[in-house]
C-alpha cells in the first residue's frame, strides 16, 4: 500500500472508543432490580444470570435477555420489550473513553483531520452514552446508521459517508474493533484498521482482516503507510 495522508478518520463506537462491558454491568444492576422486584426472585441470581451469559456469549449477542427470562421461566414478549427500553435507560456514569482513544482523538484533532463517529443503531439508543462520553462535542460528525436507513456493514453507508464529505476514498481511515466495521469501505478502497480489543480480540479474520491491525489506537501514528493532517 502507498502511503496515505489521511484527512478524515471514521471511528466505530462501542469496544472501538470505550468499553462496553461496563455499561452492560450498570445496565444490568437497573434490569436485576426490576426482575426481582417484579417476579420476586434473587436479584443476585439474576444478576449472576446475565453477567455468566454476557461472559459466554459477548455483547453482541442479541438473545441475552430472551435466554435470561427463560432460565427463570418468566419469559413474554413485553417483559423483553421492558427490559430493552431499561437498558437503554442505564446509568452511563460508568464508562469512560480508553485511555488510548482519548490521546489518539486529542492527536488527531491538533492535526486538522475531521472526526466522524459512525454507529449501529438510532440516536434514542446511542445518543445518551455518545453524550455521556462528549462525543457529541469532539466529534465533527456523528451518524446513526439506524436513523440513515443502514446497518453495518452496508457498503452504502460509505457510499453516503463520500457523497457527503465530498472527499476522496483514499482520504480516510475507518477504525474498528470488529469486521463489520469496515469491511462495507474495503469495497471503495478506504483503508481500514482494527484495534484488538473487545469480543474479537483474538479472533483471526483472514480475508476479513483489516489493512492495518494494533493493540493500541496511538500505534497507527507509527504505521509508515499512514499519515495524518
Amino acid at each position: 500500500m502507498c502511503e496515505l495522508m489521511i484527512r478524515y478518520v471514521v471511528f466505530d463506537f462501542d469496544d472501538t472508543l470505550y468499553d462496553t462491558n461496563l455499561y452492560f454491568i450498570s445496565a444490568f444492576e437497573a434490569i436485576s432490580s426490576y426482575l426481582a422486584d417484579k417476579f420476586k426472585i434473587d436479584k443476585g441470581m439474576i444478576r449472576s444470570r446475565l453477567l455468566k451469559t454476557l461472559k459466554e456469549k459477548g455483547p453482541s449477542y442479541t438473545k441475552l435477555f430472551d435466554d435470561t427470562l427463560r432460565h427463570f421461566n418468566i419469559h413474554s414478549g413485553s417483559t423483553v420489550k421492558k427490559l430493552v427500553e431499561i437498558f437503554y435507560a442505564a446509568p452511563t456514569s460508568s464508562i469512560k473513553l480508553y485511555n488510548d482513544a482519548k490521546i489518539f482523538i486529542d492527536m488527531l484533532k491538533s492535526k486538522g483531520c475531521v472526526l466522524i463517529l459512525m454507529t449501529d443503531g438510532s440516536f434514542v439508543k446511542q445518543g445518551r452514552r455518545i453524550g455521556a462520553l462528549r462525543l457529541d462535542q469532539t466529534m465533527d460528525y456523528i451518524l446513526y446508521c439506524n436513523d440513515l436507513g443502514y446497518k453495518k456493514p452496508s457498503y452504502r453507508l460509505y457510499e453516503h459517508l463520500l457523497k457527503f464529505l465530498k472527499c476522496l476514498p483514499q482520504d480516510i481511515l475507518v477504525v474498528g474493533d470488529r469486521p463489520t466495521d469496515y469491511i462495507g469501505a474495503k469495497g471503495f478502497g478506504i483503508a481500514s484498521a482494527r484495534i484488538l480489543r473487545g469480543e474479537y480480540k483474538k479472533i483471526k479474520l483472514g480475508k476479513y482482516e483489516a489493512d492495518f491491525t494494533v493493540d493500541s489506537l496511538v500505534d497507527l501514528f507509527s504505521i509508515k503507510e499512514l499519515r495524518f493532517g
